[in-house]
């Protein structure tokens, strides 16, 4: 084997662990129920527990509100206590408070959403607040589309992260979204996708996440029936 070849495929190797560096995957488990208050406030729990190399490595339970000033525009807000650790590091935990936006549009099997958040985290129990977009603004844009005779719908969308720190202020997050709704009668939903976070800073890096999800819509007084579209549609 001449020394050229030897020399390429040290540098492809080289190369291959340097990406493998900055690429992680991380399965997200998350379940929910959805509680109708009246015809216009609605109440939402859920929990979402996030697994990676070292097994759970992030777990939050959340509560959210959220108000249906129309059929196009849903304001909410949610209170979520993330725990969290590094490699095999001890568990610690903060609080965050998201305050969102939530705009809608639809026409036949087609619909399109915008929501827009800012959230903010409180560093708490010993633990510490995210210092890399812990006070934040998102924007995330969706499409989704009701497939005829399919049992499945899909849903497109990207996240886009401007942190608020003086120190990293700046678009410096993309997360970009492939979930999919599968159509179930009843008060049940169940969701699953894939998701791809793209870190936009001075190291680039990217990680995959598999996410299933499942919510409970518990009936209203006001309708004969209720469905949770997906845990983020309490």
């Amino acid at each position: 084997m001449s020394k050229k070849v030897l020399y390429l495929i040290l540098c492809c190797s080289l190369y291959s662990a340097g990406i493998a560096q900055r690429v992680s995957n991380e399965v997200w488990v998350s379940t929910g129920v959805k509680i109708p208050i009246n015809k216009s406030l609605a109440m939402g729990v859920d929990l979402t527990q996030r697994y990676g190399t070292y097994g759970l490595e992030t777990i939050f339970p959340q509560v959210s509100v959220r108000y249906k000033v129309n059929k196009w525009f849903k304001p909410s807000i949610d209170y979520r206590l993330i725990g969290r650790r590094d490699f095999d590091a001890p568990m610690v935990f903060s609080q965050r408070i998201n305050g969102n936006l939530q705009f809608n549009w639809s026409k036949d099997r087609l619909s399109a959403g915008l929501r827009a958040r800012y959230q903010y985290s409180i560093a708490s129990f010993g633990g510490n607040a995210d210092a890399e977009f812990d006070q934040a603004f998102r924007l995330k844009p969706s499409l989704s589309y009701d497939l005829p005779d399919f049992p499945l719908s899909p849903t497109l969308s990207t996240d886009w992260f401007y942190s608020l720190n003086h120190e990293s202020r700046g678009t410096n997050r993309l997360r970009h979204s492939l979930s999919f709704d599968v159509d179930i009668d009843g008060p049940h939903s169940v969701d699953f996708g894939i998701m791809i976070d793209q870190w936009v800073n001075d190291i680039p890096r990217w990680r995959f996440m598999y996410n299933v999800g499942y919510a409970y819509a518990f009936k209203s007084k006001q309708k004969s029936k209720a469905k949770a579209r997906n845990l983020r549609d309490l």
